[in-house]
């Protein structure tokens, strides 16, 4: 049985430069991916035939690194009627 969306592993994701594109480390091409700007789901860059991302993608969460802490980004949510 084919894995779908839901089963896809949530990923740390890290701009790691200065146009704000979310990169996030592969532990099956023991590489970085460099995605979009957008937290959610993406499909796999790996080069790696044998990944189970083929099959689910992943989510990306956005990280940021301060000094000695990691803090996650939650997306805000926009009340209705702003």
């Amino acid at each position: 049985m084919a894995k779908k969306k839901h089963d896809a592993p949530v990923l740390l994701g890290i701009e790691r430069s200065e146009d704000g594109c979310l990169t996030i480390w592969c532990p099956y091409c023991a590489d970085f991916h460099r995605h979009g700007k957008e937290q959610g789901h993406v499909r796999a860059h790996c080069i790696d035939d044998n990944s189970p991302y083929h099959e689910t993608g992943y989510y990306i969460k956005k990280a940021k690194y301060y000094g000695r802490q990691v803090l996650i980004e939650e997306k805000e949510k926009t009340p209705p009627g702003r």
